[in-house]
């Protein structure tokens, strides 16, 4: 895999901000959508947790939400996740359960306000 490159639109970053400001202090997760790299939606996923340093998507809203982006033609193009007590990188549990094939967008707090950092995990040999 060579440079991976999305482009998300300042609406869709705002939509996932806002979510993970909301959900504060449990961490948030959901799916970035669209087509050829370029962001069209943002699919907000409850986390089962509801644990402030691990989440757990919700399976019927997961369900619901590849569905939609299947029926729309869309793609998943990243997931996102905050880290509501710590920082940008990916924790162990992180790498341990990430897909392989989508970008992760680690939302975090840095000088009190809420921002954003893509990480893609390749698979080991």
């Amino acid at each position: 895999m060579g440079v991976v490159k999305i482009s998300i639109a300042r609406k869709h970053l705002e939509e996932m901000r806002v979510d993970v400001a909301a959900r504060y202090p449990v961490e948030a997760c959901g799916l970035l959508a669209g087509v050829r790299g370029k962001s069209l939606g943002v699919f907000p996923l409850r986390n089962v947790l509801e644990s402030p340093h691990r989440y757990l998507a919700d399976a019927e809203e997961m369900a619901r939400a590849l569905w939609e982006i299947h029926r729309r033609g869309w793609q998943v193009l990243a997931v996102y996740h905050s880290h509501p007590l710590g920082g940008f990188r990916l924790s162990a549990a992180d790498l341990r359960f990430a897909e392989r094939q989508f970008i992760h967008l680690i939302w975090a707090k840095k000088a009190g306000k809420w921002s954003v950092r893509g990480w893609v995990v390749y698979p080991v040999s």
